[in-house]
């Protein structure tokens, strides 16, 4: 694992900020959908599958991305034939209070943005709030 998720990463000296780190973490859209999904409840691979437009071979390297940066954790719940269900970690469901931002200004800056009141409101429960 890059980065555990239970201690904040350190940040390289003279590189990144703190900001750029969590825009970085959720850069990509797709990163941001699985988050979003995983706040929202998705566990197994097969649920990411069902709720968003993605390939296999984009949702295995995004998952194993986001275990490597400690913000999901894959836990086996079947061993024949082997499979995982992805938990977010307390780094992992933190990150809602980020997105909730980027989410806020989405609903006011773009048109047809979706209402997320499901997904806080789960994301809030996770985090411990």
């Amino acid at each position: 694992m890059l980065h555990p998720p239970d201690r904040p990463s350190a940040l390289p000296a003279g590189g990144e900020n703190a900001v750029a780190y969590a825009i970085g973490v959720t850069a990509d859209e797709w990163t941001l959908l699985i988050i979003r999904q995983a706040l929202a409840g998705a566990r197994r691979y097969k649920d990411w599958q069902r709720a968003l437009p993605i390939s296999h071979a984009v949702l295995t390297a995004r998952l194993r991305r986001l275990e490597e940066l400690g913000m999901l954790v894959a836990v086996p719940y079947q061993d024949r034939p082997r499979r995982l269900e992805y938990c977010l970690t307390q780094r992992g469901a933190e990150i809602w209070q980020v997105l909730v931002g980027i989410w806020a200004w989405e609903a006011h800056w773009v048109s047809g943005a979706p209402v997320i009141r499901e997904v806080v409101h789960g994301a809030r429960r996770l985090a411990g709030d």
